[in-house]
């Protein structure tokens, strides 16, 4: 499910792609987003799958109002530029008792969560902090397959060179879903 009229950068083609990979993960599964801006991806997952448990890890310090103004931000943003991201957040989360938010920066202890069946990592997008949660949740999550991500373009080259650098020491191959950045680890033949 789809609601476009939250904020974000992720295109509609991106939401249908993470609706899609959400419907393969088996039933009752956990799932976690780490970085979740305002919620349009976190609200495909947990409103497609309202039978997991989706964890949203994000420090919520943003100002919304000048990160609503960048030009890859799709959805209606006037009415919320005075609103912090955590209560913006929260009121697009309204009634989905299966998203728990964790404030604060990945990676979790890991007494905090049981192994995800799928992880969306589109928090920091510097080569050390996506590298740092790649490697982290790769060891959490119930196989490195599990894990998908973000920004997977020339725009943003720390994310692709973290990607592949793990990908290539783990014997795994990167899927970009064409029309959209997200990738997703497979196990390579």
């Amino acid at each position: 499910m789809i609601d476009e009229t939250i904020p974000g950068p992720s295109e509609i083609a991106e939401l249908r792609y993470l609706e899609k990979l959400v419907t393969e993960i088996p039933a009752s599964s956990e799932i976690v987003e780490v970085g979740t801006f305002l919620g349009r991806a976190a609200y495909v997952l947990a409103a497609t799958r309202p039978d997991c448990n989706l964890t949203v890890i994000d420090p919520f310090d943003c100002n919304v109002g000048e990160w609503l103004r960048g030009p890859t931000i799709r959805g209606e943003v006037s009415r919320y530029s005075g609103q912090s991201q955590f209560d913006t957040f929260k009121q697009f989360m309204n009634g989905h008792e299966n998203v728990r938010v964790c404030v604060g920066k990945s990676p979790l202890p890991r007494w905090m969560l049981s192994s995800p069946n799928l992880v969306f990592i589109d928090a920091a997008h510097n080569y050390d902090a996506i590298a740092a949660d790649i490697a982290y949740w790769s060891t959490i999550a119930t196989s490195p397959t599990a894990l998908c991500g973000h920004d997977y373009c020339d725009e943003f080259s720390d994310v692709k060179q973290a990607v592949n650098e793990f990908a290539n020491r783990n014997n795994l191959g990167v899927h970009v879903e064409p029309g959209t950045t997200i990738w997703k680890f497979f196990h390579a033949a």
